[in-house]
């Protein structure tokens, strides 16, 4: 599913759209660097709903539940990549949609979804890790702890880098470590920003 997604993604980059482009001299600062940020907010913008769909009683057991079989999942890849296809097509679909819209506000240049690829995955990845890596920019609140929190309470922090969504959906839980609400056993997590060790669940 995701080379076929990439293959009509390079299509659609190569394509006759005015608002696409791909060579050198195509790049720009409005398609790049503010492209970039606002594919990831809109991405967001779309996938927290349809990832509070994913959770609905109905719906849950038969595809997202693959993906929450770990409590405090830390394998990396193995983790972040163990979804049903359904689910795939889904959070591919807000990415397609937040391509077009991008697109269509600042343009949107090959290198820059290039790059939101890459980031998206070491980031997906890094969220199903033991390391704790946190960092904010401009309303991008990227935290492993938030993801985290989401796979011991599955109704909460449905969006993946904007909490805002999460706060205007009713969803967001701030990290609290469990050492004493919770059945968790505590783990250690590396802080590879600060170069520390701390006990966070």
């Amino acid at each position: 599913l995701e080379f076929i997604f990439s293959a009509q993604v390079l299509r659609l980059v190569i394509s006759d759209d005015p608002n696409m482009a791909w060579h050198p001299r195509d790049l720009s600062l409005l398609n790049t660097l503010p492209a970039l940020y606002l594919i990831f907010a809109i991405d967001d913008f779309f996938y927290a709903p349809a990832h509070k769909f994913m959770h609905l009683s109905w719906f849950y057991p038969y595809v997202h539940k693959h993906h929450h079989r770990q409590n405090l999942p830390t394998r990396g890849y193995l983790d972040a990549g163990n979804e049903h296809p359904i689910e795939q097509v889904i959070g591919l679909s807000c990415l397609w949609t937040a391509l077009h819209i991008v697109a269509k506000i600042t343009g949107l240049h090959a290198a820059t979804i290039i790059t939101h690829f890459l980031l998206y995955a070491i980031l997906a990845l890094l969220n199903h890790t033991n390391y704790d890596v946190q960092f904010h920019f401009f309303g991008f609140k990227y935290s492993v702890r938030a993801h985290e929190m989401h796979h011991r309470y599955p109704q909460s922090n449905l969006a993946q880098y904007f909490m805002i969504w999460d706060m205007l959906l009713g969803s967001y839980k701030p990290y609290i470590d469990g050492s004493a609400s919770s059945s968790f056993p505590l783990r250690e997590k590396k802080n590879i920003l600060h170069s520390s060790f701390e006990k966070i669940q």
